[in-house]
């Protein structure tokens, strides 16, 4: 009697694996941020079942599947290095320095100095720029008629 489960040749199955995964992107390789949010975006808001995520991706459908079931986005990695001055102390840096012309005048260790901080000039200066705070070196400008 013939066997009634039917299974595939090792030529058909490697037929069928090839079709079901992108050969663009390498097994094992993590999704970028961007691609999570994608697959959020189009099946919480354009509710898209996770087959047809998977093939307009380009990726298996496990994986759409994993992701949407996780219900987690990737964060993105901060770039570069925190800042040293932060939060309330900018804020008392940044009061201080325009309480009055005199402490207009300051030098921002000056400053620095009178709020107790103890900081370089390039982490001052990225605090002050972050409050869009910037200072100019003032010039006389000649008359319109010299």
């Amino acid at each position: 009697m013939p066997s009634l489960i039917w299974r595939p040749c090792q030529c058909c199955l490697l037929c069928v694996l090839e079709q079901s995964r992108d050969l663009i992107c390498q097994p094992g390789t993590k999704l970028t941020y961007k691609e999570r949010c994608r697959i959020f975006t189009l099946s919480d808001l354009l509710h898209w079942t996770p087959e047809a995520i998977a093939t307009a991706m380009g990726l298996a459908r496990t994986t759409v599947q994993s992701v949407i079931k996780s219900k987690v986005e990737a964060h993105m990695k901060q770039t570069g290095r925190k800042p040293a001055i932060m939060g309330d102390i900018q804020e008392c840096l940044i009061a201080h320095a325009t309480f009055d012309a005199a402490h207009c005048r300051m030098t921002f260790k000056e400053i620095a100095r009178l709020e107790g901080v103890q900081a370089g000039r390039k982490a001052l200066v990225a605090a002050f720029k972050m409050e869009s705070y910037g200072r100019r070196v003032a010039t006389s400008k000649p008359l319109l008629t010299q």
